[in-house]
Formats: C-alpha cells, structure tokens, sequence
C-alpha cells in the first residue's frame, strides 16, 4: 500500500489533472486514456526561480504542472521517465478519471464519471452508489483530518466516506444543496467547511447549520459559480469564479473590508479560474480557462496587489486552455 503522509502536489484543472504520492511517484490524469503513473515520458524542463515547469502532449490533451515536484531535479531536457498506464482492464471504475487525493493511511481515491476506485499500489477496489456513494460522478474530493473524506459529486452533492467504520454516507441537512454540482470543499482554520458548487455559490458549515453566502444580504460573495477553493498560509480563502478570485478571511466572511478581489475590472487578466495554488517563494500559479497559466507576483508593500507573468500560446506555452 502507498504510505501516508501528506502529498506533494494536486492539480486542480479539469482534464488532465496529476497528483504525486508520498512515493514520489506522479499520477497524470487522462479524459480518454485513464490516469498514468509516470515513469517514461519525454519532457522539457523550463526553469522560473527555481520552479520546474514541464509540459507534454498526447491526443491533443495538454498538461502543465507547475510544483514542488522534488522528484524531477534533472537539469537536462528532454528526459526519459517511465509510464505505467492503468484503465479499465486494471480494475479501475472508469477511465474518465476527475479528482484524486491521498488518504490519511496512504490510499489514493480516484473520483470518475462512474464511481470511486481506491489504489493501495498495486490494485483497485472501487464503490458506487451500491456502496452508499449519492452518485457515480465523483468530481471532487477532500480530506478532512484522520478519518473522513468528502467526495463532490455532480448534480448529486455530497458523500462523506469514514475511514473509521468504512461507511459512505450522504451530506443531508436540507433539500437545498440538491440536486447540485460540488466543485471544490475545504476546510478553513476557523473548523469551517466551504463548497463550491455551480450555480448556489459558496457554502459554508460550521458543523451545525449551512450558509449559502449569495442569500445573505451585503455578502461579498454573490458569484454562483465557484470552480476552486484554496487557502494561503495565512488562513485566507481563495475563491477560484468564473469572474476572477475573491480572497475571503474566513473570520469575517461577511465583511467587506476583508475581502479583496482579483478580476478583470481590477486589471487581472482572465475570467474562468480553473485552479489556484502557492509556492515557497509568495507566489501563485493560477490555472485559466482561456489565458493559459498565470503567475502572479506579490508587490512588496501592496497587500494582494500582483504584477502576472502569462504562460499562453502567445509566449510559447503549448495551450491556453488549462483544464
């Protein structure tokens, strides 16, 4: 089985995504091909402050990674990696592979168009709605502490698996958040846990009641479609819409003065966010749907104010579309 521990990287964008272990081992996510464990692959090494940025293509199916993958450190280009491929044949659910994560023992969960398929490294076990699952189409996922993983599904909202008594069980506090679409879940500092979803917004619960921040009068949070949710390490959530980022202090979520925006009104250069992640240095990589992958790079003294870098076709990124 995978060992546990924490995972190095996840990529958000819809198609492909990629995920390494705690092995050190990539996992890079195909619409039509399943997922590839990576171990023979031609890539180019592009270096921007000590961040290995690499690309490749199959099927017209572009992939970017940008992280701390601390298992390419070679120098040179184009390097010969090994790749493994798993589909259907190998026991996987489905080869339309959506989310993946890493549980708290080492597994990884495999969210796809039809069910979940668990990996101990070396073969699958997979769960449907047989199983308690409130949908097969697992597109989403998050794991919250030692024993529980939230699976977002499509139209089917949510399923909270227990690795303790290894029950699924169905997120029901009202009618509300169904039939729905769950992007993206996270748990915040404060104990509370924000849903993205398409079409109701954002959601917050805080264990007993559920909020939906478009209903609440003077929210800063009106959009109804969130793609992604993160935090940075000073607590703050970031609001991946299909406007731009909101960066929300989850303390005082219905302030104001605490949220900042990025949008393209304020001189962002992109609408649909696709994914948002940190590195070491301050900066962030955010995923676009249509203007290809955005650094934005803090300016010192000016709290969210950024100077961005695009990596599009334009500047020679293979694509535009980060999906």
């Amino acid at each position: 089985m995978a060992s546990g521990g924490d995972f190095f990287w996840e990529g958000q964008p819809e198609f492909p995504k990629y995920f390494a272990d705690t092995h050190k081992i990539l996992y890079i996510l195909f619409a039509n091909v399943a997922f590839k464990q990576s171990e023979y692959l031609n890539y180019d090494i592009l270096t921007e402050l000590n961040y290995d940025c690499f690309y490749a293509m199959e099927k017209r199916l572009i992939f970017f990674i940008v992280g701390l993958l601390l298992f390419f450190q070679a120098k040179a280009n184009a390097q010969l990696l090994p790749i493994r491929i798993f589909n259907v044949q190998d026991g996987l659910s489905q080869s339309e592979v959506k989310t993946i994560v890493q549980d708290s023992v080492g597994y990884l969960w495999f969210g796809t168009a039809d069910g979940l398929s668990r990996f101990d490294g070396s073969s699958f076990k997979n769960f449907s709605i047989h199983n308690g699952l409130s949908g097969n189409n697992v597109i989403s996922a998050y794991v919250d502490g030692d024993s529980l993983i939230w699976f977002g599904l499509a139209q089917n909202g949510i399923t909270i698996y227990n690795q303790k008594n290894r029950k699924f069980t169905p997120f029901s506090y009202n009618d509300s958040i169904y039939p729905n679409t769950v992007t993206s879940i996270i748990r915040s500092k404060d104990g509370a846990v924000w849903i993205g979803t398409l079409n109701k917004g954002l959601l917050r619960y805080d264990g007993e009641k559920i909020e939906f921040l478009m209903k609440i009068e003077n929210s800063p949070i009106k959009s109804p479609n969130i793609t992604h949710l993160s935090t940075d390490d000073r607590g703050n959530l970031w609001i991946g819409t299909f406007g731009g980022i909101t960066i929300l202090n989850p303390q005082k979520y219905l302030q104001s003065e605490s949220t900042f925006y990025l949008t393209p009104k304020r001189g962002f250069p992109a609408y649909v966010i696709k994914g948002i992640a940190f590195d070491p240095y301050g900066n962030i990589w955010i995923g676009t749907q249509s203007r290809g992958l955005i650094k934005a790079i803090p300016i010192k003294g000016k709290p969210y104010a950024y100077t961005y870098k695009i990596f599009d076709q334009n500047s020679g990124f293979p694509d535009s579309r980060i999906r």
